[in-house]
């Protein structure tokens, strides 16, 4: 009798430890990229992608996606926040998104949130818990009311995060640098960016082409000619540098 006493505890005791390891502290969220990137409109193609995203263990996952593959699936905690983005050519302005406990199955990528996510992404690869945790939603909306979701102060929000102060004295508008594109080759340049639309190059203009950018950094395409243009924005010292290269062959063949 006491063996099969034995032998039922330990058939229970298994029965109890496999039924625990069921139940998952992670979540499989599907992800969709939203937004045809403007770059791929211009080549008339489709092009590759990199998602980057803080995986369950904390540390940075980053993947490549084929051509043409705009929804996938992550794994990601059920209690905290991930932070995602997906940039054309791994490089250029990311789509962001962010999942956390309300979040249900499925997340869209979009533009207007890419730069922050990013940004957010750069300090949570620290495994910060406070951005852990952060309400990211709230965030959201008091840059998106100052109308700063990709103009604000960078050192001043980090602070904030980081310490668990953020309101919105903690929010400071990063200035504008006014940039002068009359060195740039003739043409047609579209940004990276949407939201910055496009501007004509030519010897017939009677006026300058001038941008006013934010901090970071802005990439303007030539497809006819083959060019593309980055441009490096230091808001705190208030200048900017100007690299001209060749069209990347995933764009231009």
């Amino acid at each position: 009798m006491r063996v099969y006493r034995s032998l039922f505890l330990l058939l229970v005791a298994l029965v109890f430890f496999q039924s625990c390891s069921m139940i998952s502290n992670n979540k499989v969220v599907k992800v969709h990229i939203a937004e045809s990137y403007p770059f791929e409109i211009e080549a008339c193609r489709s092009l590759w992608y990199k998602i980057s995203y803080n995986g369950v263990n904390g540390s940075i996952v980053s993947k490549k996606m084929p051509k043409g593959v705009h929804d996938f699936s992550i794994e990601v905690p059920k209690n905290s926040n991930t932070y995602v983005i997906a940039q054309v050519l791994g490089d250029y302005f990311p789509q962001g998104g962010v999942i956390d406990t309300s979040t249900k199955n499925k997340i869209i990528l979009t533009y207007d949130l890419g730069y922050l996510v990013q940004y957010i992404l750069s300090i949570e690869k620290n495994n910060n818990e406070a951005l852990k945790y952060l309400n990211f939603k709230k965030l959201s909306q008091m840059l998106k009311d100052n109308k700063l979701l990709i103009n604000f102060d960078k050192l001043t929000l980090a602070r904030a995060l980081l310490n668990g102060t953020l309101d919105q004295n903690s929010i400071y508008t990063a200035n504008n640098v006014r940039v002068d594109l009359d060195q740039l080759p003739q043409g047609y340049w579209v940004s990276d960016y949407p939201k910055e639309g496009s501007f004509w190059i030519s010897q017939f203009q009677d006026k300058k082409v001038i941008l006013s950018l934010n901090d970071g950094i802005h990439t303007f395409l030539n497809i006819d000619n083959g060019f593309l243009c980055k441009i490096i924005v230091d808001s705190r010292m208030n200048k900017y540098f100007i690299s001209i290269k060749t069209v990347p062959q995933e764009i231009s063949s």
